[in-house]
């Protein structure tokens, strides 16, 4: 999947440890549930809008956002202090989505949400096919496509997309132009964002990427997918554990749930944090 290939780039091990060693992680022995409903907040709420809403807004947009913010905390089972802890969160966020919405509904014909998508690389050396799920994916009148991605934490730099060290959006804009999501025709992309959850402050960010054209950042997301492809398609390609400063920013790589395995403190307190 498109959301796993920032990982593959920064820290081929992970992958080998998850996708060939077959290694899962073990639920945490206290529950996350604070960070679980941050993600509940920013996508699944965000999805509902976009799917009660895909063409027409709603004349009070916060308060159809707060029903269903209080929804999906029901569904998840928040106890009193969760919830309690939220709201006002959730208020300031539904808020500030209530003045940016209508800005990026304008010259929208539909919004389509959680949308399934795929690209075939057809490699001699091996097949590959990409898969990814986009957040937001708005059909602009104009008779191009504006991709989003909703973050709940930190949202890579701008400089980081650029250079392809984060490229789940510049790949989904590859794979939207080629016409590989169900339901939405092949078309140039005209807009890459993320829609931040902040819960405090202003309440939410809108991202927008802006640096570089989609079109080229797609094509050029392709091309190093394809040399990755192609690098791993031979059986003498290590998978490496790797703590590059190039990465240092991801949050992915920060998180990560196979550095015990790979001994990453030992090494890279040792060796400078390069790689091992």
């Amino acid at each position: 999947p498109v959301t796993r290939i920032e990982q593959w780039i920064a820290n081929p091990y992970a992958i080998f440890a998850r996708d060939i060693l077959r290694l899962e992680p073990l639920p945490p022995l206290a529950g996350q549930a604070d960070s679980r409903l941050r993600g509940i907040i920013i996508h699944d709420v965000l999805n509902a809008f976009a799917r009660g809403f895909p063409e027409a807004l709603p004349e009070d947009i916060a308060a159809a956002l707060m029903r269903l913010a209080e929804e999906q905390l029901r569904q998840a089972g928040a106890d009193a202090r969760s919830a309690v802890f939220w709201r006002p969160h959730l208020r300031r966020f539904a808020r500030w989505f209530a003045m940016i919405e209508p800005q990026l509904r304008a010259g929208v014909s539909r919004v389509v949400s959680e949308t399934p998508g795929s690209l075939d690389l057809e490699l001699p050396e091996t097949p590959f096919t990409l898969t990814a799920r986009a957040d937001r994916i708005d059909m602009r009148k104009d008779g191009s496509l504006a991709l989003y991605d909703y973050k709940s934490g930190e949202a890579p730099r701008e400089q980081r997309v650029a250079d392809l060290r984060a490229p789940q959006l510049p790949l989904e804009a590859a794979i939207a132009s080629r016409g590989g999501f169900e339901g939405v025709p092949g078309q140039p992309v005209s807009r890459l964002a993320y829609i931040r959850f902040l819960g405090r402050g202003d309440g939410g960010a809108l991202i927008a990427l802006g640096k570089k054209e989609p079109g080229e950042l797609a094509d050029k997301a392709v091309a190093q997918l394809e040399a990755l492809v192609r690098a791993y398609a031979d059986p003498r390609q290590p998978y490496r554990a790797l703590r590059r400063a190039l990465f240092a920013n991801s949050a992915q790589y920060r998180y990560d749930d196979y550095a015990h395995l790979a001994r990453v403190a030992e090494w890279s307190a040792g060796e400078g944090g390069d790689e091992g």
